[in-house]
């Protein structure tokens, strides 16, 4: 999993020295900032079951069937600088590798996510979202990178360090699922705003 911040400190400027409201300051001029949560299909490791997606071997990729369902699992642990409460974000980048054959052929998709605060019980159930991307027709004969989003999520009640389990499927037997191809994971992301440069818990 690697980190990648968008934008820049605003154009702000700090007040002359240091003083006590340098931290303030700070949290004034992040606000709205976003930091990406990033998990690169090559980096993903699949559970290990039948329902494990086909990884290409020339680009490392992950290629999800349009006749079952793949899986892919992981874990995203929030970092100390987010926002309190506030939401996250979670996405797949994707190509849907055959051209599509009418022009609302839907790949599905679905995310199951449960989050457990520190010091805090697990929670036994998951809470399971579904997002439908309407597959993009090819230019040049080439795939269209897409995004498909499952979010904006809640993140009331998600402290610094919770750790988020995440299930991410291409509900390829869905009956639902009209693509006829594969589909091509690029990374799993999750976006979360942030506010300051980090805080001890």
């Amino acid at each position: 999993m690697s980190v990648t911040r968008y934008g820049s400190v605003r154009n702000m400027q700090p007040p002359h020295g240091l003083t006590a409201n340098m931290s303030e300051w700070l949290r004034k001029a992040m606000a709205g900032q976003t930091e990406d949560l990033r998990y690169p299909a090559q980096g993903i490791n699949p559970p290990g079951a039948a329902s494990d997606p086909a990884r290409n071997a020339s680009t490392g990729l992950l290629e999800f069937s349009a006749s079952k369902t793949n899986v892919i699992a992981g874990v995203a642990q929030m970092p100390h600088g987010r926002m309190t409460d506030s939401d996250i974000v979670p996405h797949v980048h994707v190509y849907g590798m055959t051209n599509p054959v009418a022009p609302n052929d839907i790949a599905r998709w679905q995310l199951s996510y449960r989050t457990a605060n520190i010091n805090a019980a697990r929670p036994a159930a998951y809470t399971t979202v579904t997002a439908d991307q309407v597959v993009a027709a090819h230019v040049g004969g080439q795939p269209i990178h897409q995004i498909v989003s499952f979010g904006p999520l809640s993140g009331v009640g998600i402290g610094l360090s919770a750790c988020m389990e995440w299930v991410v499927s291409r509900l390829g037997a869905d009956g639902a699922d009209t693509y006829p191809g594969i589909v091509t994971l690029l990374e799993f992301d999750l976006h979360v705003e942030i506010n300051s440069l980090g805080q001890d818990l």
